[in-house]
């Protein structure tokens, strides 16, 4: 039987007919209205893109001069002993990164995640690659309540005598974050641990 009055698809390239088409949109609006959804999970919704999951395969323009320096008012918070220093970026030409979230069974430490990072063939992300993951997340209460996502950006010694720790940028409920931990801090098992996969002839930056 032929389908008539075929006026779009949906995310996976489904037909609707005229009737299913309305009430989706009718449905979608409603969910808007009492906030079930975000605008942002709309757009995404729109775009043909499934506003629940992490993205996994970014372009990061690391010339963005937002990358040079640190704003504070564009945070949640910023340690004060945190500097652009302490996020070095090393490869600021514009570059497909491809990304991976690391979760853990037990509360792991920073040293911990430093080094499963470094046995998956795997490496620790600049801030420009974190902050341009960090873009591209849904704002889905569902992705960010109680299980933020961290990026552990490299080891730096930040105070006089010779004790480590390791920066990092991290995005939760309250907004992103510039601070830095001990290398044995433990972290909640529910977090996410973000690590990008290197391209082909770079160097592990965890080393």
């Amino acid at each position: 039987m032929e389908e008539k009055h075929m006026v779009g698809t949906a995310p996976g390239e489904q037909s609707l007919g005229a009737d299913d088409c309305l009430g989706l949109v009718s449905d979608l609006i409603t969910k808007l209205r009492k906030k079930i959804i975000t605008k942002r999970q709309l757009e995404l919704f729109v775009q043909k893109k499934d506003p629940f999951s992490l993205p996994k395969k970014l372009t990061v323009f690391g010339s963005n001069l937002r990358f040079q320096t640190i704003n504070p008012r564009e945070y949640f918070f910023v340690h004060p002993k945190i500097s652009i220093e302490h996020f070095p970026i090393t490869n600021p030409v514009t570059r497909e990164v491809e990304y991976e979230i690391l979760t853990f069974d037990h509360d792991p430490s920073a040293q911990e995640i430093l080094d499963t990072i470094k046995t998956r063939g795997l490496r620790c992300p600049e801030r420009d690659e974190a902050e341009t993951f960090f873009d591209n997340v849904p704002d889905s209460e569902d992705q960010l309540h109680q299980s933020r996502i961290v990026a552990l950006c490299g080891l730096i010694a930040i105070f006089p005598i010779a004790r480590y720790v390791v920066a990092r940028a991290e995005l939760h409920e309250g907004g992103r974050e510039l601070n830095y931990c001990m290398c044995g801090t433990h972290w909640d098992k529910r977090e996410r641990f973000l690590a990008v996969r290197p391209s082909v002839g770079e160097v592990n930056k965890t080393d």
